[in-house]
């Protein structure tokens, strides 16, 4: 292969190379290099594929959620009067009030899945796990704790409740505090 018209940097390589090996050929070497870069970039692909389906996944969750939220509200407004037997006969003579909400928790990956946990909180700490896998995709190691808050209190919820969703996700190691006040995900 002419080397002549390439860059001085590649001109430089091929005599380098050539002088502590005869063999060695500009065509192979860039052959290898083309087929490595390759392979990392459709492992880069496949990273954010799978990223991209955890937050459809957790988007699909919410979507549930909320028409769950709304069929039940629905037929509360249909017939208020209406109640469940343990409403008005329980022990302490005391009515329990239904939360029609069904909690959310994590599971494997970011995944989000019903459970027993609050569901305000589980909302929080998916918004803030996403703003995470955000915060990574776009090459920044971390995201700060004002970056949060700033994100999250203007649509209403209070510092307590974002404490606390992040108290939740480092426990449950889905984020790191790696400094005080920066978090990245955690590797799995």
């Amino acid at each position: 292969m002419d080397v002549t018209g390439l860059p001085d940097s590649v001109t430089t390589l091929c005599d380098a190379m050539m002088k502590m090996n005869p063999n060695w050929s500009l065509m192979q070497w860039l052959d290898k290099c083309a087929t490595e870069e390759l392979e990392l970039t459709a492992s880069h692909l496949g990273r954010e594929k799978l990223r991209l389906e955890q937050r459809l996944s957790r988007i699909d969750d919410i979507a549930r959620y909320m028409d769950r939220l709304n069929e039940a509200n629905a037929l509360h407004r249909q017939d208020p009067s209406q109640r469940n037997l343990f409403d008005v006969y329980d022990e302490e003579n005391v009515v329990v009030e239904s939360n029609p909400m069904p909690p959310v928790e994590f599971v494997g990956g970011n995944d989000v899945r019903l459970s027993d946990d609050d569901p305000m909180l589980a909302m929080i700490s998916a918004r803030i796990l996403e703003m995470a896998e955000m915060a990574d995709a776009e090459g920044s190691e971390f995201i700060t704790w004002e970056a949060i808050l700033s994100e999250l209190i203007p649509s209403g919820l209070q510092e307590e409740e974002v404490d606390e969703a992040i108290a939740h996700l480092v426990q449950r190691a889905k984020i790191i505090e790696f400094k005080y006040g920066q978090f990245c995900l955690a590797m799995d």
